[in-house]
C-alpha cells in the first residue's frame, strides 16, 4: 500500500516543484496549467495554494483571483440587498489533484484554504460579495456541500457557474465558532 504524506503550502514561484510535468488531474486544461502556473502566478497575482507530497512533489493545486459578475448573471434571491452593475467576488478559476490521491480528502483541504483565503480577502478589500466558479457537472454536488449555489444550467454547456455569498460564508464561520 502507498502511504501519501501530503500537506498543503502555499505556492511559491521561486521554488521548483517535483512532477509539474507528471501530474494528471484527468483534466487536460488544469494539466496544461500547471507548467504556465509559475509564470502567471508571479505576472498576474494570483493566490495559489500547492498540495506537495513527502518526495516534494506537486500532487494538486488551487488557484484564486479577484473577478466580476454581472447582476444579470445572479439570481436576485442570492443577496438581501440591491447588487450594483458588476460584483465583485474570488474566482477559483483551477482545482486540481493528481488522479493517484483523488478521492482521499485532499479536494475538501484544498477547497476549505479557498474558502479560508476567500475570507481574508474581503476583510482586507471592501465589496468582495462572494466566491465563483465554474463545475463541472460530475462536480457540482461537490461544490453544494460548502455552500455554492448554481447561477444557471442551461444543460448545454459542459460547465455549471457557481456561486458562494460570502456573507453566508461569514455567518457560517462564526456560528460554528460559537459552537466550539
Amino acid at each position: 500500500m502507498l502511504l501519501w504524506l501530503s500537506f498543503l503550502e502555499r505556492f511559491n514561484p521561486a521554488k521548483t516543484y517535483k512532477g509539474v510535468k507528471t501530474f494528471d488531474c484527468e483534466e487536460k486544461v488544469i494539466n496544461d496549467f500547471l507548467p504556465q502556473m509559475k509564470r502567471q502566478a508571479s505576472r498576474d497575482n494570483i493566490f495559489a495554494e500547492v498540495l506537495v507530497n513527502e518526495k516534494e512533489e506537486n500532487v494538486g493545486f488551487l488557484t484564486a483571483t479577484l473577478y466580476q459578475l454581472s447582476r444579470k448573471s445572479v439570481p436576485a434571491s442570492s443577496f438581501p440587498y440591491a447588487l450594483p452593475p458588476t460584483i465583485a467576488v474570488i474566482k477559483i478559476p483551477m482545482v486540481g489533484i493528481d488522479k493517484r490521491i483523488q478521492g482521499k480528502g485532499w479536494g475538501t483541504s484544498l477547497m476549505e484554504s479557498a474558502l479560508d483565503y476567500s475570507l481574508r480577502a474581503a476583510e482586507n478589500v471592501t465589496g468582495i460579495n462572494g466566491i465563483y466558479l465554474d463545475a463541472k457537472h460530475d462536480r457540482v454536488d461537490f461544490y453544494r456541500r460548502f455552500g455554492f449555489e448554481e447561477l444557471e444550467d442551461d444543460g448545454l454547456s459542459s460547465i455549471v457557474p457557481m456561486l458562494f455569498n460570502i456573507d453566508t460564508l461569514r455567518k457560517a464561520v462564526a456560528k460554528r465558532r460559537a459552537s466550539a
